[in-house]
């Protein structure tokens, strides 16, 4: 393959030509590392992009952990360049929809949600399919609002660095000094930040796009509900590949024959230009699905959901979330909105398995 004899290293528990190599300086000539099971054991490459399988991995976990590895790369930022930001594995005898399967039910039982459309297996013909809106809501503008915050007098999107962390009371979080004796017993330190959300009206929001792309085969598969393709989604075409399980397929089901729905969309998570919500966390929030309805008082109203398995439930990105989400809400409902000229409300919440009833109760049946 025309690779440089000290390009390529092995680590194993047998041979560690790898030894204290530092793999982030720019002096570093390593380029391959062959190994049989430091990446599952807790090995961290902190930068690698591409992994190559060769023996036959069938089992889930063991997917998951080696792309894992792969996936987490620290230092990473987007370059707007497809190629770079992505990463690749490569399997050898392994079933390729198998292997793609374990990963993407991996990453979910991670917390990871969302990531369905990103997972992709290069063995099938791939396209890039536009998906655009339906034709009676094209060339129409759609805001939806957005987390900003102010900062001398401009407002810009909510930063955890510059916006969150200077407001950390750092005095009140007293580390135990290494020095002294242990203590008795363990303690934790916690430190409270005061993040209000307000609704500020006029301000310039987010603007809906009016179409994206996605990956596809050729032969991909629309998704159906009582043998006919969806009628209510704000883009089209919708293939089952877009959702990332069938709790999300049968939520999109449920919305779609509610007469009060006027449109949904399925968030495509990390798509340039697609919404995405903030907390008070680092990282940014794709909700799973927005929608535009009518409500029981007449007002309009703006939903907003994120749909989560039992599973999932009592772990801390799912209370991180439902916390946020109740925040927004408040915050949406706090005044007077309006949406096209008139009242609106919102709806911002999590959605169990059981829930979706729940969850459009106050939408206008009649609508």
């Amino acid at each position: 393959m025309g690779v440089l004899s000290e390009q390529i290293v092995v680590k194993s528990s047998e041979l560690d030509e790898l030894g204290k190599e530092d793999l982030l300086s720019q002096f570093s000539p390593v380029r391959w590392i062959i190994t049989k099971a430091a990446l599952m054991e807790g090995w961290d490459c902190p930068f690698a992009y591409l992994l190559v399988i060769l023996d036959n991995a069938r089992a889930q976990k063991a997917i998951t952990q080696l792309v894992g590895r792969v996936m987490r790369q620290p230092n990473a930022r987007r370059t707007d360049k497809e190629i770079l930001d992505q990463c690749y594995v490569h399997c050898w005898n392994t079933e390729v929809g198998n292997a793609v399967q374990f990963v993407k039910n991996g990453l979910e039982a991670e917390g990871l949600t969302g990531l369905g459309d990103e997972v992709i297996s290069t063995s099938d013909e791939i396209q890039r399919l536009e998906i655009v809106r339906r034709k009676q809501f094209r060339n129409s503008t759609i805001f939806l609002p957005q987390v900003l915050h102010q900062q001398n007098g401009q407002w810009e999107e909510l930063d955890y660095q510059r916006h969150i962390l200077p407001s950390v009371n750092w005095d009140s979080l007293k580390a135990h000094d290494p020095q002294s004796s242990a203590l008795d017993r363990a303690s934790i330190q916690q430190a409270t930040v005061d993040v209000r959300f307000d609704l500020e009206a006029g301000l310039p929001s987010y603007q809906m796009i009016e179409k994206y792309e996605i990956p596809a085969s050729i032969d991909e598969h629309a998704l159906m509900h009582y043998g006919k393709p969806l009628q209510l989604s704000l883009f089209e075409p919708v293939f089952e590949r877009q959702f990332d399980n069938d709790l999300e397929r049968s939520f999109a089901r449920y919305m779609d024959e509610h007469r009060a729905i006027r449109w949904w969309h399925r968030v495509a998570v990390r798509q340039r230009g697609e919404y995405f919500l903030k907390g008070w966390k680092q990282e940014r929030i794709w909700p799973d699905f927005i929608a535009m309805a009518d409500s029981s008082s007449g007002a309009s109203q703006l939903l907003i959901f994120e749909t989560k398995g039992e599973h999932l439930r009592d772990t801390p990105d799912t209370k991180y979330k439902e916390r946020v989400l109740e925040t927004l809400q408040q915050a949406f409902n706090c005044g007077t909105m309006t949406i096209n000229d008139g009242p609106a409300k919102g709806i911002f919440r999590l959605v169990f398995k059981d829930d979706f009833a729940s969850a459009l109760a106050s939408l206008n049946e009649t609508a």
